[in-house]
């Protein structure tokens, strides 16, 4: 086949995105962190608010109600749960990556560990030092969510060294 027929008939590939400012790199690093354990700790809790706003859209159609309580109820946890990741990644796991890098102690293990110890007791201690022990439950949530987010963290660093 002559080249000019191969390139008829190669599909076309797009160039793959390598950033050459550090600075872009390692915000495509955390917003990718900070969407991954969002939408992790997201899924089960929209879960159950998706079958809430579907009862309460029941309720709008019988006229009852405001038409964009469905809405709000069902977009509620990744409205929620955003924030707080992308804060604690900035406020404690940046810092914490410049600690660990500095001591040469990074690893998959590390950042994975240090996350979902940091998710598990951002969500327990306000209940644990309340006293009240209801909401409790949430803390294994921050947990996978924590683990999940420095398990990105660590493979978009991982991926962009290759």
């Amino acid at each position: 086949m002559t080249s000019r027929v191969k390139r008829i008939f190669t599909p076309f590939r797009l160039p793959k995105f390598r950033p050459s400012n550090p600075k872009l790199t390692a915000m495509r690093r955390l917003l990718t962190a900070v969407m991954i354990g969002s939408v992790i700790v997201a899924i089960p809790l929209t879960i159950v608010t998706v079958v809430m706003a579907g009862f309460l859209a029941i309720d709008t159609l019988n006229g009852h109600g405001n038409p964009w309580t469905p809405l709000m109820v069902a977009s509620g946890p990744i409205l929620v749960i955003m924030p707080v990741v992308a804060f604690l990644s900035v406020v404690i796991g940046l810092p914490f990556h410049f600690v660990i890098r500095r001591t040469r102690y990074a690893s998959d293990l590390a950042y994975s560990l240090a996350g979902g110890i940091i998710g598990f007791a951002v969500l327990a201690l306000p209940f644990l030092l309340d006293g009240t022990y209801e909401g409790a439950w949430i803390a294994p949530l921050g947990l996978v969510s924590g683990a999940a987010t420095g398990h990105a963290w660590w493979r978009s660093g991982v991926s962009g060294r290759r």
